[in-house]
C-alpha cells in the first residue's frame, strides 16, 4: 500500500505543478516585450511541465514532474504602438493559448481529484485490513 501511496502523492504533486505552470502562463498571457533578446524587458517565456515515471530510476511507483521553457517560448506579434515594437511594429509575446490553458487546468485538476479519491481508497483498505486483524486476535 506504501507504493499505492506514494505513486498518487507524487501524481497529486505533479498536478500542482502542471497547474501552476499554467496559472503563470495565463498570468503573464500579455507581458510582451522587444525582440532583441539583449533589451531590458524580453516577453515572458511560456513554461510547460513534463511528467515522467520514477520507475526507471529503481523506485516502485509515481512520478516525477520537472517544469522547463516552452518551445518556441515566444511568438512574434504586430503592436507598432508598444514601446518595445521594433521598427516594423512587431515585438515578442508570450507563446500561451488560453483556451489550451484552461483545458491543461481541468485536465490537471482532475487529475489531481483521482490520485486524492485514491488516497481515500488506501485509506480504506487499511482500515478494513486493521479491523481484520483486531476481529482476528
Amino acid at each position: 500500500m506504501i507504493n499505492a501511496l506514494n505513486s498518487s502523492v507524487s501524481g497529486m504533486i505533479a498536478q500542482s505543478t502542471k497547474i501552476a505552470a499554467s496559472a503563470s502562463n495565463i498570468a503573464n498571457a500579455d507581458v510582451i516585450g522587444s525582440l532583441d533578446t539583449n533589451a531590458a524587458r524580453t516577453p515572458y517565456q511560456a513554461l510547460d511541465v513534463n511528467i515522467t515515471s520514477t520507475s526507471e530510476r529503481g523506485n516502485v511507483g509515481g512520478v516525477r514532474s520537472e517544469i522547463y521553457v516552452r518551445e518556441p517560448a515566444t511568438t512574434i506579434a504586430y503592436d507598432p504602438t508598444s514601446q518595445y515594437a521594433d521598427e516594423n511594429g512587431f515585438v515578442g509575446a508570450p507563446n500561451v493559448n488560453l483556451t489550451e490553458e484552461l483545458t491543461s487546468n481541468i485536465v490537471a485538476s482532475q487529475a489531481y481529484k483521482a490520485n486524492a479519491q485514491m488516497i481515500s481508497v488506501i485509506n480504506d483498505m487499511n482500515d478494513a485490513l486493521l479491523n481484520a486483524v483486531r476481529t482476528d486476535a
